[in-house]
């Protein structure tokens, strides 16, 4: 069981990491509708579905 000090200090990064997330989205809705790619390339691909796996792995570790 974790010390009532730990606790906090997780809860208050997860706080963090969810304003982060709150502040991309945010970012994404103001971005221009002719900025957003609609056919990406297979490099556009391959960046996307890499950075998608970093986050997995990310979220994995953080859990442990």
């Amino acid at each position: 069981m974790l010390s009532p000090e730990v606790h906090y200090m997780v809860s208050r990064e997860q706080h963090k990491d969810r304003l982060r997330r709150f502040e991309q989205d945010q970012q994404f809705l103001d971005i221009e509708p002719d900025q957003i790619i609609t056919n990406p390339t297979q490099y556009q691909k391959a960046a996307n579905w890499l950075g998608d796996q970093m986050i997995k792995w990310g979220t994995r570790l953080q859990s442990l």
